[in-house]
């Protein structure tokens, strides 16, 4: 018998692949009920989850030290090609610059990120 967790992960593949992924859903919760309706919920419980690491994972947060105008927004999204409408924050641990996290990467182009690889760079010359 197939785990919840592993139906629900490849449930997600197939959704994700599928260009009629409504169908997809709809049949396998069909056979779902019929054949073991007490994974129901825990599956759906799973693939939400998996959805909600994809979204978190795509989404684009930027930190600023100040509130930032829009063209400081648009620089940074087209520095990090991102399209996606972004999460701000204001750190006041910034000196200046920005933190940007996007698909699970991480841009730092804050004045301390740039001293640090300043000194970083000066260590090994030396």
């Amino acid at each position: 018998m197939i785990s919840s967790r592993s139906l629900a992960k490849s449930l997600y593949k197939e959704l994700r692949t599928s260009s009629s992924p409504e169908q997809v859903f709809d049949a396998v919760i069909e056979k779902m009920k019929k054949d073991n309706p007490y994974i129901i919920e825990r599956t759906l419980g799973y693939l939400i989850r998996l959805f909600e690491k994809e979204q978190k994972h795509n989404s684009l947060s930027i930190r600023f030290g100040i509130d930032p105008d829009t063209e400081s927004i648009e620089r940074v999204q087209k520095y990090v090609k991102s399209i996606e409408k972004p999460e701000i924050h204001i750190d006041d641990t910034l000196i200046g610059g920005f933190i940007a996290e996007h698909k699970g990467v991480v841009y730092d182009g804050s004045v301390r990120g740039y001293i640090q690889k300043l000194r970083n760079q000066l260590k090994a010359t030396h």
